[in-house]
């Protein structure tokens, strides 16, 4: 430990301006030492495969999502909500009827 201690002083003492190498004074309470450590060899993390948010095509026609519906919603059928959101938007809104 004592010799790891002084290769470290040389060490910070070596990086020192020579003409200012005498004025530097490593106390030796204020060194730690790390005995038995080694750094890990960094593991790339495996890839993971992941599904993608969106619809292949066989899926897309597997599900059938690339025919039209036989029975659509026709326009007569829609105009009472409509009526009904019109008057909604009216009363919140506070316009008249014309408007």
């Amino acid at each position: 430990m004592e010799h790891a201690t002084n290769d470290l002083k040389e060490y910070i003492t070596d990086q020192v301006i020579p003409h200012q190498r005498c004025n530097v004074n490593i106390n030796p309470d204020h060194i730690t030492m790390l005995e038995g450590t080694k750094i890990k060899k960094q593991h790339s993390r495996k890839r993971r495969a992941h599904k993608s948010g969106t619809l292949s095509r066989r899926e897309y026609a597997e599900l059938g999502l690339n025919t039209l519906p036989t029975k659509q919603m026709k326009y007569e059928e829609a105009l009472p909500l409509h009526n009904l959101w019109k008057g909604y938007v009216r009363e919140h809104l506070e316009l008249r009827e014309g408007a």
